[in-house]
């Protein structure tokens, strides 16, 4: 369910991105601080989002700091770090290690066994640290099995199990901005669920597995991506007017630059390869149907010389009785 809420590089400047990158450096760093090096592996841009919009809104005192990234050693990275870094690194342990957990379940992963059994105890400390958080994820664990089991024909109550859950993630400390937090986290996490569903639908279609898409797409298959970006578009809307009720917010450039640009490369990217699948489809389709048509006319036009053989025999046969 990570790495759909991105930035788009192009329509940010070359400062906007640094800063973005510091963001993104420090949530790998406190991960790697807090949890080890097995912290670093779960660094996802959907909680470096969340790191730029509370650092934004509540304006922490933060540490910057220069260090040599062992994947880009060629020049010094910058790392910013702060009380809301932090808080999303524990939620990033909370939702990774149920994220995986929920993959071993089909595929058995013996590297992911691992990581999941490496991430047991940093798991049990966040989910003692953050009770509300942890209990809001298990129930939407606990629900969304449910609702996939009996596969739910409701797209926007499965949805909303994801953003529920999500809401109380956003919703870092319950103060002023806890309402409009758990708001905005509720969009988006309903945006998540159904982005991670609609790149899912070819490959759920043919295993036959649950997929909230899947009635739209077998009624209508030529309508599925216009509504398909319809539905996400307005969960999209909600989220930019309910990011433009927290007011006095830092950063504005990025958030916006996310949410209305970096949300949907992944989509844009999905759509492309699903479009050009169609048009090869169709025109194998159409190839195969001239094919079909051609062979038609040519059994036609044997049938006509065989008619046209057998009236001559008679015609033969006739003039040979006659005589």
């Amino acid at each position: 369910m990570f790495g759909y809420i991105q930035i788009d590089e192009r329509e940010l400047s070359d400062q906007e991105t640094e800063l973005y990158d510091a963001y993104y450096c420090g949530l790998c760093q406190c991960l790697k601080k807090d949890f080890g090096i097995r912290g670093q592996l779960l660094v996802n841009y959907d909680m470096t989002f969340l790191t730029v919009l509370l650092s934004g809104l509540y304006r922490f005192h933060q540490r910057s700091a220069e260090f040599i990234c062992p994947v880009h050693p060629g020049k010094k990275k910058t790392a910013v770090v702060n009380d809301a870094t932090r808080y999303t690194a524990a939620m990033s342990v909370l939702l990774s290690y149920h994220n995986i957990q929920e993959e071993t379940a089909t595929d058995k992963s013996y590297s992911k066994l691992m990581i999941l059994r490496l991430l047991e105890k940093d798991y049990q400390r966040v989910a003692k640290d953050y009770p509300r958080q942890h209990n809001a994820l298990l129930k939407y664990v606990r629900q969304r099995s449910e609702f996939e089991s009996n596969r739910e024909q409701n797209m926007d109550a499965i949805a909303g199990l994801t953003g529920d859950m999500l809401g109380e993630i956003y919703a870092w400390r319950e103060d002023d901005y806890s309402d409009e937090l758990r708001y905005l986290g509720y969009h988006i996490g309903k945006f998540i669920y159904l982005m991670d569903a609609y790149s899912d639908l070819e490959k759920d279609s043919k295993k036959k597995e649950y997929n909230p898409f899947n009635n739209m797409d077998m009624e209508n298959p030529k309508d599925t991506e216009t509504i398909s970006r319809l539905i996400l578009n307005s969960l999209i809307s909600e989220c930019l007017r309910s990011y433009e009720r927290l007011s006095s917010h830092s950063y504005g450039s990025i958030i916006r630059n996310i949410l209305y640009y970096g949300v949907w490369k992944k989509y844009e990217s999905l759509h492309s390869k699903r479009m050009k699948r169609q048009e090869r489809t169709e025109k194998k389709d159409y190839r195969n149907m001239v094919r079909q048509k051609k062979n038609e006319i040519r059994d036609l036009k044997k049938y006509e010389k065989k008619i046209v053989k057998l009236e001559q025999i008679k015609e033969k046969r006739k003039k040979q009785t006659g005589d």
